[in-house]
């Protein structure tokens, strides 16, 4: 019985050893574009710019999904295939990278409906993935569009 209660404390003590020295990832971990490093999540919507108030980021189901909220009401969902790797991939609601907005808490929502995303690094042992897009959405009730520029994500998932 002491024996079994001796390996638990020791089996204890390494993990806890291991978990206390995990190395601290620098702010030079996350990419940089020119010589700018990009923000979390940002972006303009029909020309103003707006930055992330609050982001939720996991990968489920082969997608990485962020939540965002922008500003008082907005709320954005970016969802990309997780197995991507760098380089330009077109955003729709059929495709493997798109964008959803709602400004009305949650109740009607926008849709990517053309665009582009690039992702400009993809570190999939360290989870985290960078890079930008610009999009239309498209809401069908009541009938309206929405454009996002120079949309940047810099996200550990």
């Amino acid at each position: 019985m002491n024996i079994s209660l001796t390996k638990c404390f020791v089996a204890a003590l390494a993990f806890s050893t291991l978990y206390a020295c995990k190395k601290e990832v620098p702010e030079t971990h996350y990419h940089t574009q020119g010589t700018t490093a990009l923000k979390q999540f940002a972006l303009f919507l029909d020309g103003k710019g707006y930055s992330a108030t609050y982001t939720a980021n996991q990968q489920s189901n082969g997608k990485i999904i962020s939540q965002t909220s922008i500003g008082g009401n907005l709320v954005f969902e970016l969802f990309i295939s997780d197995s991507l790797t760098p380089g330009t991939y077109p955003m729709g609601s059929d495709q493997e990278c798109k964008l959803t907005l709602s400004d009305d808490n949650l109740l009607t929502y926008y849709s990517a409906i053309e665009g582009t995303l690039v992702i400009t690094s993809h570190d999939l042992k360290n989870d985290h993935i960078a890079g930008t897009f610009n999009c239309k959405l498209n809401r069908a009730n009541p009938a309206s569009e929405k454009f996002v520029t120079n949309g940047q994500f810099n996200l550990d998932y």
